[in-house]
């Protein structure tokens, strides 16, 4: 694996020519390079607005909070005993 400690790009061109896995390797190793930023961070809370990540807790919550809007609680309530943002809900509000 001299790819990890080489950043000749053509000397690796080289020395892995004819090896398609290998190239497909470095491929894979340099995207997530590239992106490396944005692989090591993320917004949990803009994941659960967006609807891209989704545990227990979160479904739990946004149900807790359609009822509650059903039953004509105040936002403020709401945000409280269920963690969610009042914008969130208020969205929530509109959908429902």
């Amino acid at each position: 694996m001299y790819m990890f400690v080489c950043n000749d790009e053509e000397f690796l061109d080289k020395l892995y020519e004819g090896d398609e896995m290998m190239n497909a390797f470095r491929k894979k190793v340099n995207d997530v390079l590239e992106n490396i930023d944005v692989l090591m961070y993320y917004d949990r809370d803009k994941l659960l607005r967006e609807g891209a990540y989704d545990d227990g807790a979160n479904k739990k919550s946004l149900e807790i909070a359609k009822n509650l809007i059903k039953q004509k609680i105040n936002i403020d309530i709401i945000s409280k005993a269920t963690g969610l943002p009042k914008e969130e809900i208020k969205t929530l509000q509109g959908a429902i």
